[in-house]
């Protein structure tokens, strides 16, 4: 944001490059999940308050739109299937994953790698 790199608190999502399955089809889900995002925020301007910093000194925040107390970005991402919960980092969004899996929202209506796996392999 801004010229600014952000990481999403507590949350994970695919790659742009990243593929899922949907029965046999592959699916550009990476590509799904960022205009997802985009779509999301649309007009909006995002606020994020900062958690901290990762290990490469990216800073970690949660995001909300229209200014703090506004929708929050990153449990919206969750609970439409379009990011994982990042449970080594948080519990904060387990149980929207949980219900987006159970909906079949997103990633959940195929199969996918997680991205932090997926990242693994490149």
């Amino acid at each position: 944001l801004t010229g600014v790199p952000i990481r999403l608190y507590g949350i994970d999502a695919p790659e742009i490059g990243q593929t899922c399955r949907v029965g046999l089809e592959p699916w550009n889900c990476g590509q799904d999940a960022r205009w997802a995002t985009l779509n999301r925020i649309g007009n909006n301007w995002v606020s994020c308050v900062g958690r901290g910093r990762d290990p490469v000194g990216t800073l970690v925040a949660v995001c909300y739109l229209g200014g703090v107390g506004g929708p929050e970005l990153n449990s919206w991402l969750v609970s439409r299937g379009w990011a994982l919960a990042y449970r080594l980092e948080s519990l904060d969004y387990v149980h929207q994953e949980e219900a987006a899996r159970r909906g079949g929202q997103g990633l959940w209506r195929g199969s996918f790698t997680a991205p932090w796996i997926w990242r693994q392999g490149r």
